[in-house]
C-alpha cells in the first residue's frame, strides 16, 4: 500500500483549513465527511481504518450484508468490523438492491454482525435515484445536507472532478463529502486487471486454507 499517497491526499485538505468530522458534526463550512464504501474486501477497509485512526481522521465505513465478494459473517470479518468501530470510526449499511432482502432486512443482518452499527446508509449503484431513497429513522448520505459537494473515486478515478482542483470551493471553505474506496488506495497499482487479480488471489487463498483445515483433505 502506498500510505504516503493516501495520507498526502487527505492532508492536502487539512492544510487548507478543513477537518474530518463525524456525520453528526457536519455543517456547511470547513468540514469533510469521509466515507468508504466497501464493495470488495474487508481487509482493505481495515488498512484504511488503521491509517485514519493513527492520523486522527474520523471516517465512515459502509458494508454490504448480501455482498457476493465477501462474507460479512466470516469470523475474521466480524472482528474487523468490531475493530473499526472501536477505533472511533462509524459503520453503516451500503444498501444493495435485492429482490430477496429489502432495506430493513439488510439492516437487520448488519446489526446482527455488530450491535454498534449506526443508522446511516449509502447506496450501492442506483444512479440518480439515490437521493430519493429515504427511510424513516435512517440517514441517507445522499440527502441534501451531506451533498453540498460530493466527490468519489468510483472506478479508480475522480471522473467528475477532483476536490483538489476546486479552487473556489477550497477558498470559500465549503464543506464536502469525500467517498474513497479502499480498493483503489491499498493496491500499489492503478491497473484494474492487477487489482482484481489480487482480490481473486486473496479469496482463493482463504478458500484453500479452509478446505485444508479438514483433517482428511490436504491440498496445500
Amino acid at each position: 500500500m502506498n500510505k504516503n499517497k493516501y495520507l498526502n491526499f487527505l492532508n492536502f485538505f487539512v492544510n487548507k483549513g478543513y477537518k474530518y468530522v463525524a456525520y453528526k458534526n457536519y455543517n456547511s463550512e470547513k468540514c469533510i465527511l469521509l466515507r468508504h464504501d466497501i464493495d470488495f474486501n474487508l481487509e482493505y477497509a481495515f488498512e484504511l481504518a488503521k491509517l485514519n485512526y493513527k492520523n486522527k481522521i474520523i471516517s465512515h465505513f459502509f458494508f454490504i450484508p448480501n455482498c457476493v465478494h465477501y462474507n460479512l459473517f466470516e469470523e475474521k470479518n466480524l472482528k474487523i468490523i468490531d475493530n473499526i468501530i472501536n477505533m472511533g470510526h462509524i459503520v453503516g449499511l451500503h444498501y444493495n438492491d435485492s429482490k430477496i432482502l429489502n432495506f430493513d432486512q439488510q439492516f437487520t443482518l448488519l446489526k446482527k454482525a455488530n450491535k454498534k452499527i449506526s443508522n446511516i446508509y449509502s447506496i450501492h449503484k442506483f444512479g440518480s435515484n439515490k437521493i430519493h431513497i429515504n427511510k424513516k429513522n435512517y440517514i441517507n448520505f445522499y440527502s441534501p445536507k451531506y451533498m453540498i459537494k460530493y466527490f468519489a473515486d468510483s472506478g479508480g478515478s475522480f471522473r467528475f472532478g477532483s476536490p483538489k482542483n476546486e479552487k473556489k470551493m477550497l477558498n470559500d471553505k465549503v464543506s464536502f463529502q469525500l467517498n474513497l474506496h479502499p480498493i483503489w488506495w491499498v493496491n500499489n497499482t492503478n491497473k484494474h486487471k492487477i487489482i482484481f487479480k489480487n482480490i481473486i488471489k486473496l479469496k482463493t487463498k482463504k478458500i484453500l486454507e479452509d478446505i485444508n483445515n479438514y483433517k482428511l483433505i490436504k491440498i496445500i
